[in-house]
């Protein structure tokens, strides 16, 4: 099953959850194990993560998946 993530939506909840932090944002990246080109392509540019950096991103800023890829708690 192929799942549409819109693009515009996943990098607003990301800023989202970034901002809440209230880090900068090298110690975000270090946080959730990614690079800071890496995020910051993520929160710029549109990008979305693999699998693997995804779930590092939500582990790191205590997010679910579902919240930050389709805006829905898990159920």
């Amino acid at each position: 099953m192929a799942f549409n993530v819109d693009k515009e939506a996943f990098t607003k909840r990301l800023r989202q959850a970034v901002r809440a932090l209230d880090k900068k944002y090298n110690i975000i990246a270090k946080d959730c194990g990614i690079s800071l080109p890496s995020l910051e392509y993520y929160l710029y540019q549109g990008g979305i993560p693999n699998g693997v950096a995804l779930a590092q991103i939500c582990k790191g800023l205590g997010i679910s998946a579902d919240w930050l890829l389709f805006g829905e708690d898990a159920t």
